[in-house]
């Protein structure tokens, strides 16, 4: 059996400071280049070094374009744009003395020669609901030009409102609208429950913009509580591919559940989830990720229906930056940085420390978005005692390529989340701890 060993030091330099990045903006422009683009983050000005490499400077490449950095410094970026083929691509931000940091899907080029923009109409246009519920979908849309737009098969002339048509059997709809109106033209989807039109005016879901598709979608504040009807409904491109949806405690972070669906639409793939977990957790964390590298990002968003009055809220994204393809395996040898250390050997059960504290687990298996939960054992030692539950203590992490995130023992006691950097030169330190 495998075995993962922690060493921490609380007192040994890092070899570099991890590098974020926080906004891009703006996250979408033309093929043909040009755009300024700020990136803003921390640790994103490197120490120069002499030596003629790419690798040796601050660099910002959008697919497989270098764009031109303007400037740069501790907190941003500013880099401009360079020509490239239409399509979402993985922006590499490089800072000497670190290793890249790969965005995701990142950057949208957007070909002018179509002229449009596509949107996402996340909901059906109308279908029955239980507890004697008939919820219908209105569309407007509303064009403040002194021109006729035509969006979705349907006319707006000058200065008027319209509403947009929407098959019945629908659970949501891409359209596009033309680029050079996309600011003056306002598109309003409101759901309402046609029997309780009297008790509640329904609720406005946001028209999604396609920039706002990510890999990582994450819900937070969601209540766990038998009153309301928790529904969560996920959307990606047309197509069928696996996503995961877990969810954690919203105060502590806890692991709680994971399910491993699949999005699936010839128009628009959808799956809908409702939230029920049996769990003590007054607030939950609704974690939604495309599990797979190469499948398409997605955008979610939780319904809040209270079973009394049917009233319905909505909870919409906190919009996250994906981070580099995950990994789905931890690799053998030694992980470490800023003092923390761990050791991944086929064999040998090796001890952890920091300071006193000292834990081992079993080298777990990497779900396909680079997540993993599992349990081991943990001593914290010293003055602190021994974090334990029923199966042993909690680890989790998630593997980025050459990095690990990983958080060990209970939430409220927990070491971490601290960063490991496979391959570092850094020596792990052990003490005799009584």
């Amino acid at each position: 059996m495998r075995f993962c060993s922690l060493l921490l030091f609380a007192f040994a330099l890092p070899a570099f400071a991890d590098i974020t990045v926080s906004t891009i903006t703006p996250a979408a422009a033309l093929i043909e280049g040009g755009t300024i683009v700020h990136i803003h983050g921390t640790n994103l000005l490197g120490a120069p070094l002499a030596c003629p490499a790419l690798q040796c400077s601050v660099y910002v490449q959008f697919g497989d374009a270098l764009g031109t950095v303007i400037y740069d410094s501790a907190g941003e970026i500013v880099v401009v744009e360079p020509p490239h083929a239409a399509g979402a691509v993985d922006l590499v931000v490089n800072v000497p003395a670190s290793p890249p940091l790969t965005l995701k899907n990142a950057f949208i080029y957007q070909d002018p020669k179509s002229d449009t923009v596509r949107l996402l109409l996340p909901i059906a246009a109308g279908t029955a609901g239980i507890l004697n519920t008939s919820w219908q979908t209105d569309v407007l849309a509303h064009n403040e030009n002194a021109t006729p737009v035509d969006i979705a098969g349907t006319t707006i002339p000058p200065v008027s409102t319209r509403r947009l048509t929407l098959s019945p059997s629908s659970t949501g709809m891409f359209f596009q609208i033309p680029r050079s109106v996309v600011d003056t033209v306002t598109i309003t989807t409101h759901v309402h429950d046609a029997i309780h039109d009297a008790e509640n005016l329904g609720v406005d879901v946001p028209s999604v913009p396609e920039t706002q598709f990510r890999r990582g979608v994450v819900l937070t504040g969601v209540p766990n509580d038998a009153r309301y009807r928790v529904l969560l409904r996920v959307y990606g491109y047309p197509g069928s591919y696996p996503v995961a949806v877990r969810l954690r405690d919203d105060s502590t972070g806890e692991f709680l559940t994971r399910q491993d669906l699949t999005l699936s639409g010839a128009d628009v793939s959808y799956l809908q989830l409702p939230i029920t977990a049996a769990l003590t957790s007054k607030s939950v964390r609704v974690e939604v990720t495309a599990t797979q590298p190469a499948d398409p990002p997605i955008w979610a968003f939780i319904t809040l229906t209270n079973n009394t009055t049917e009233n319905v809220t909505i909870i919409t994204p906190n919009v996250v930056i994906a981070p580099e393809v995950p990994s789905t395996t931890l690799a053998d040898g030694h992980w470490a940085h800023a003092g923390y250390c761990m050791n991944v050997d086929q064999s040998q059960f090796v001890v952890a420390t920091y300071g006193c504290a000292r834990g081992s687990f079993s080298v777990p298996k990497v779900d396909p978005d680079g997540h993993f939960d599992t349990e081991g054992e943990l001593n914290l030692g010293g003055a602190f005692p021994k974090t334990a539950s029923a199966g042993g203590s909690p680890f989790a992490g998630f593997v980025n390529g050459g990095n690990l995130a990983l958080t060990m023992g209970q939430p409220r006691d927990a070491l971490g989340p601290v960063n490991l950097i496979h391959g570092s030169t850094e020596p792990c330190f052990l003490f005799a701890c009584p």
